[in-house]
């Protein structure tokens, strides 16, 4: 092997190991964006299913379930009474 020969093999072999040392760091960056990646896309499906969450709270359908009603209560349920007899008694009464 003559000494150009023997320069350009080492240029080549110094350049290989470059390029090699290149590749591994990339390797490391390219796993380091991908746990990256990861985490973001978990941490998206955390908040999307908070805001289906909190839109169900929002906008679904309501229901108020009484465990127990209280006797003390009135009850609201009309029997009928016409309202316009009991404003003229208020009314007379008043005069």
């Amino acid at each position: 092997m003559t000494s150009e020969e023997t320069l350009l093999f080492n240029s080549l072999t110094d350049q290989i190991g470059i390029l090699n040392n290149t590749v591994s760091s990339q390797i490391e960056v390219i796993k380091k964006l991908g746990d990256n990646n990861e985490e973001l896309n978990n941490r998206l499906k955390e908040l999307q299913s908070q805001i289906a969450w909190f839109q169900r709270q929002y906008f679904g359908r309501k229901s108020e379930k009484i465990a127990s009603l209280d006797p003390n209560q009135l009850n609201l349920q009309f029997d009928g009474t016409n309202f316009n007899d009991i404003n003229k008694e208020i009314e007379e009464a008043g005069k």
